[in-house]
């Protein structure tokens, strides 16, 4: 086999899909509030393309979330919790191998 074949491309592309600390994958963290700034508890982030979800993420007891699945491309994210009105949809541009910082508020 040589540098560069297809079978050594194919190799190195399944292993790093097993690998969690891979490149190959974008990170999103953030805070989801509510309107009067409080953590919102158990809310539900939910990442977007072309009309579809593509992940989510629930909060933590802070108020905080962390998905670590999303390939790269244009996302809309979206926070929302029953009883409150959901946050403004973000346009995010997730990139290979960083960890992007999106922090959300509910509007009430």
């Amino acid at each position: 086999m040589t540098d560069g074949s297809d079978h050594e491309i194919e190799l190195a592309l399944k292993a790093g899909a097993s690998d969690p600390g891979n490149t190959w994958h974008g990170v999103v963290t953030g805070t989801v509030t509510k309107a009067d700034g409080s953590a919102a508890v158990s809310a539900k982030v939910t990442f977007t393309q072309d009309g579809s979800e593509k992940s989510h993420a629930a909060t933590d007891t802070s108020g905080g979330y962390r998905t670590e699945s999303l390939l790269p491309g244009r996302y809309w994210v979206k926070a929302e919790l029953p009883a409150h009105t959901p946050s403004d949809k973000i346009d995010l541009d997730v990139k290979p191998g960083e960890v992007h910082k999106l922090d959300l508020m509910l509007k009430s």
